[in-house]
């Protein structure tokens, strides 16, 4: 598995709870556990809900594994049909649901699916980032254990990229100018109001401090096309975990208060091509 990347936290804007009975984990094993967590947030993000994640907490009293999964669009109701039939399925045990939910204090997020990819998703801890699932103590009692490995023999399929969620970094001034760019012609397909708003909150601050905005809003258009042009260059440059970062950035906070249609889906194709991401 590749280094974990820093990924922005998703904006929930739903969020399921169910429970599965902690004997139904260890019969099963985390590894089959996580796999029927993945089927259900490829549901959930087929059926409309984008960026999508898998958060879990263990109950030990009540002898059940909580789970949580919290998505940034919308989903209709047959599609969390699907999921509650895709857990029950895939661990093989009956699943009690517990309806609209989102995660508690001390439940850890363990996959998300960004962009169409699962990734394992890591909690920054020091010294080092470390994995979570919960397994029985020397005691045999539940409890949640962590490692700087997803090593298979824990029950983790290594071959998963893996993330670390967050809030987002900070932008710099060519990031900033992209993002700029990238959300204009979005206006020109999806509700320009959003993308207005989107632009005054996430952007608008640091090319203020750069003074290619004014204290009334207004952009210096010229410098702006210029400076655009710039910055795509020096972005080219970057790694292209960064460079993907930027557009997944675009993508899921912009489209979380827009909606990404089809013809949203294009423009950003054509952006990705601009930072030579496709």
């Amino acid at each position: 598995m590749s280094e974990p990347v820093i990924h922005p936290l998703p904006l929930a804007a739903g969020g399921l709870g169910v429970r599965v009975a902690l004997d139904a984990v260890a019969s099963a094993g985390w590894r089959t556990v996580q796999a029927t967590l993945d089927g259900a947030l490829a549901l959930l993000e087929g059926g409309g809900g984008g960026a999508a994640v898998a958060w879990c907490g263990v109950l030990p009293e009540a002898g059940q594994l909580a789970v949580v999964f919290t998505w940034a669009g919308v989903v209709e109701e047959a599609t969390l049909q699907a999921v509650l039939r895709a857990m029950a399925a895939g661990v093989r045990h009956d699943v009690v649901v517990v309806g609209v939910e989102g995660p508690q204090d001390g439940w850890f997020p363990t996959l998300a699916r960004l962009g169409g990819v699962t990734a394992q998703v890591w909690l920054p801890e020091q010294p080092a980032p470390v994995v979570v699932w919960p397994a029985r103590d020397a005691d045999g009692a539940w409890t949640l254990r962590g490692a700087p490995e997803a090593t298979e023999e824990a029950g983790f399929d290594p071959s998963r990229p893996g993330v670390i969620l967050g809030a987002s970094p900070p932008l710099d001034r060519d990031e900033a100018l992209f993002l700029l760019h990238a959300a204009a012609r979005l206006a020109q397909v999806v509700r320009p109001d959003g993308v207005v708003a989107w632009m005054r909150r996430e952007v608008a601050p640091v090319l203020a401090d750069e003074g290619l905005i004014d204290d009334a809003g207004g952009i210096d258009t010229e410098a702006v096309r210029e400076a655009v042009v710039d910055a795509l260059e020096a972005l080219r440059t970057r790694p292209p975990e960064a460079r993907r970062a930027l557009v997944v950035r675009l993508a899921e906070s912009l489209g979380g208060e827009t909606g990404i249609d089809e013809a949203a889906a294009r423009e950003l194709a054509l952006v990705m091509r601009a930072l030579e991401i496709v």
